[in-house]
Order: structure tokens, then C-alpha cells, then sequence
């Protein structure tokens, strides 16, 4: 299913119900499809060494439908039944951290993009109103921006953990 056609070594992966997170010695990190294996993003230019390690927040996109809407998105649901609108209103951001041979570890703000394919048992109706298959199964690129690039190690960091507090690094 997958090809990950490289010339460098992947030396980390992370992955949800969703997505693969790869980090590789050519000092970029990719996102991939974990139903159809294509690519849906690529960070590179923050690392000046390879990526050892990555963690992200799992499944930060899962079951978005039947989560509170974004402060101010009114238009995204529909009152009389409760149908979810346009889907791009209702973008998920969440979190990365890399470490590197760099010795650095950056903190990284992610979040999905457009839709990449529409499956065939979906469509939208003229009142943008989404029927068939739930737009949050189709492919959508995923965007990733540098927050904070923290440093202090000495050698490369090897592994992180993280929580909704705490980033630790070795």
C-alpha cells in the first residue's frame, strides 16, 4: 500500500486512525493517508539535522461532527436538524513536537486543510449541506507551522513524550 520513495531512511513514525506521521534523515516530515497511502503533507526547512522522533496528538480530528463548533461558527449546522454544513468552516488544528539530531525540538501548530478527494458516496447538496458519507472521511491536506523551536540538549534528542501540559525530551 505504501511506497515511500526516499533516498534517506525514515527514523520515525507515529500514526491514528487517520494518518502516519513519518520523520526521516533528509530532515523533512510527511504526513500520509492511512486509507490510500498518498501524501497530504510535508514540513521541511525546521530541522537542520535528521528527525529522530515525533509525537502528535492522536486523532485530534476524529469525530469533529459531534463536537462543539468553533466559537463564532453559527453557519456550520443547520438548527431545524442538526445536519453539519461546509465542512471548511469546521477546520480541526492540533499539535506536533519533533526532536532532531540537531539537538533542537520544535513545537509545531497543525492543522487540516482543503479536501484532497471527495469519495464517491458523498455529495453536497446546493444549501451546502453534506449527504452520503461524512465530509471528515475524505482526504484533506494537512498544514503544519513552527510555534516554538526549543532548545537545550547537548546531543540529538532521541524521544519525547507530551501531554496536554507537559513536553518531555531526552
Amino acid at each position: 500500500m505504501f511506497t515511500y520513495e526516499c533516498v534517506f531512511s525514515v527514523y520515525c513514525l507515529e500514526f491514528d486512525s487517520r494518518r502516519i506521521i513519518t520523520g526521516s534523515r533528509d530532515r523533512t516530515i510527511k504526513v500520509w493517508s492511512l486509507r490510500t497511502g498518498k501524501q497530504l503533507g510535508s514540513f521541511a526547512g525546521r530541522h537542520k539535522g535528521s528527525v529522530l522522533c515525533l509525537k502528535f496528538e492522536k486523532d485530534w480530528d476524529r469525530e469533529w461532527s459531534d463536537g462543539p463548533l468553533p466559537e463564532g461558527d453559527t453557519d456550520a449546522l443547520d438548527s431545524s436538524n442538526g445536519v453539519v454544513k461546509s465542512a471548511p468552516a469546521l477546520a480541526r488544528s492540533g499539535f506536533m513536537v519533533s526532536g532532531s539530531s540537531d539537538t533542537t525540538v520544535c513545537v509545531w501548530d497543525l492543522q487540516l486543510g482543503p479536501i484532497l478527494e471527495q469519495d464517491d458516496g458523498a455529495s453536497v447538496d446546493d444549501d451546502r449541506t453534506i449527504r452520503g458519507n461524512v465530509v471528515d472521511d475524505s482526504e484533506r491536506a494537512v498544514r503544519g507551522e513552527v510555534r516554538s523551536v526549543l532548545r537545550g540538549h547537548n546531543g540529538g534528542v532521541l524521544d519525547i513524550r507530551i501531554d496536554k501540559q507537559w513536553i518531555v525530551s531526552w
